[in-house]
């Protein structure tokens, strides 16, 4: 999963966790662009599998264990 933060502060609880550590997030599956760059659509589903097989998450809310 690629992760895309409401906050600042919710960015660096991402960056300080670690293998292993249990997560729950709250947010939106989401497509996104930059204006420089290709727009590229991905998956708004968990069931998708194999190469590309990633989603792009809005991320609003982060509790850890």
């Amino acid at each position: 999963m690629h992760m895309i933060t409401l906050t600042r502060e919710i960015e660096a609880r991402l960056d300080r966790l670690r293998p292993g550590q249990l997560v729950s997030v709250r947010g939106f599956l989401v497509d996104a662009s930059r204006p420089e760059r290709l727009r590229v659509e991905y998956p708004r589903s968990r069931s998708d599998i194999g190469d590309g097989s990633c989603e792009v998450v809005w991320v609003e809310a982060l509790e850890t264990d």
